[in-house]
């Protein structure tokens, strides 16, 4: 589960960042191009800290009965669905500030 997670996210900002470039290609107006933004920093280091609560997660199923696994599955899905909630207000504000 981590590995795909972390390599969906790679082959998305890889795309973004082809996107970018070929838009900057294609304008002709020599433009900036990012290739380091928030996307390979934050946006990484957030889906790290959802990959870590899945690990954690993992470890604890494996050491309890079907009834506490079950509470720890529900556990982590509301600990990621507030992250992902956490990631598009930094996102939102981020867009709006510029920085």
């Amino acid at each position: 589960m981590r590995n795909s997670l972390m390599s969906t996210y790679e082959l998305g900002t890889a795309v973004h960042e082809q996107e970018h470039f070929m838009e900057a290609w294609e304008s002709g107006e020599g433009e900036y191009v990012v290739f380091c933004d928030y996307r390979r920093n934050e946006g990484r280091r957030r889906l790290l800290d959802v990959t870590e609560l899945i690990d954690q997660a993992l470890v604890r199923i494996e050491q309890s009965d079907s009834l506490e696994a079950s509470m720890i599955y529900t556990e982590t899905l509301r600990a990621i669905a507030l992250v992902t909630k956490w990631v598009k207000v930094l996102e939102t504000s981020v867009l709006q500030h510029g920085s």
